[in-house]
């Protein structure tokens, strides 16, 4: 996903990385003030966990016992997590570019 997410930001006219980046503090809280639903709570809750994980000093596979191996689990977690940000952050550009109200006569987002 997160290699996708990157080929795209790379075609003609479609953000940048650094675009995408700066959109996702903007569209968490579109989201939780209810303006954007594309991205439910649920979701934005997943990647609140993905965060704490990654902080977390508590893995699954544990550095300590592991090594270097222990960096698996939280490489794939941040690469899911990078990959998921960048998909929604590039679905939420759109969406704030097309101008579109998400709440029956609200304004334009």
């Amino acid at each position: 996903m997160f290699w996708q997410a990157v080929m795209a930001s790379r075609r003609s006219g479609a953000p940048g990385l650094g675009e995408l980046a700066g959109a996702v503090p903007r569209m968490a809280g579109t989201a939780l003030s209810g303006r954007y639903r594309l991205l439910t709570r649920g979701r934005l809750l997943v990647f609140v966990l993905a965060v704490a994980y990654l902080l977390s000093p508590v893995d699954l596979l544990p550095e300590l016992a592991l090594g270097p191996f222990g960096l698996i689990d939280d490489g794939a977690v941040a690469m899911w997590l990078a990959g998921a940000l960048l998909v929604e952050a590039e679905r939420f550009l759109r969406w704030e570019r097309a101008g579109r109200p998400t709440v029956v006569g609200s304004p334009a987002g």
